[in-house]
């Protein structure tokens, strides 16, 4: 009996031995993920703001109007840098009061705040769903593909679940109009 409780305890060591690379997910707010980034090296969260709202823009044309981020993401150059580009700044300040004033003062700014909530709860489901835990790929070539995958199986299941919700939202329509689909195509 002391022999398996030894492996198992041996397992969890080396499992969280394995070195986690820094992943960037942007996601939209319906829910798809638009760009992904693993990072070897671990940069300071506030570096990785502008890289983060590049990409979207150079790469895939992309407009990005609001960044909305935790507190590590806040500086003054960010914000700086985010209203030199007309980009809204949601990311939560540092110091505890100045979210309190923005909840009260600046529209919008709860349901940001519940969407980032979202956001981590949806980079949990890549990380523990799609891609596996523990990650199982070796070197960070592999990781980066197998990131890559999770990220395209999430993707998938969030287009599927959009045209599900878009389906249903159709029927609920037709049902409250009395206009068959037939006659309405």
């Amino acid at each position: 009996m002391q022999r398996a409780r030894t492996a198992i305890l041996k397992t969890r060591r080396e499992e969280t031995d394995l070195s986690e690379p820094e992943a960037q997910l942007i996601i939209t707010r319906e829910g798809v993920i638009v760009d992904c980034q693993l990072y070897q090296d671990n940069p300071s969260d506030s570096a990785l703001v502008k890289p983060a709202i590049e990409r979207p823009i150079d790469q895939q044309q992309h407009p990005v109007a609001k960044v909305w981020g935790d507190r590590g993401l806040a500086s003054k150059p960010n914000a700086t840098l985010l209203e030199n580009a007309g980009i809204g700044n949601g990311l939560c300040p540092r110091n505890v009061i100045e979210p309190a004033e923005k909840l009260n003062n600046e529209e919008g700014y709860r349901e940001g705040l519940k969407r980032r909530a979202a956001t981590e709860g949806r980079i949990g489901i890549c990380k523990n769903v799609f891609r596996g835990r523990p990650l199982l790929a070796k070197g960070f070539e592999h990781r980066e593909l197998a990131v890559g995958r999770a990220v395209i199986t999430h993707n998938l299941c969030a287009v599927a679940r959009l045209a599900e919700a878009e389906r249903k939202r159709k029927e609920d329509q037709e049902q409250k109009t009395g206009t068959p689909r037939e006659a309405a195509a």
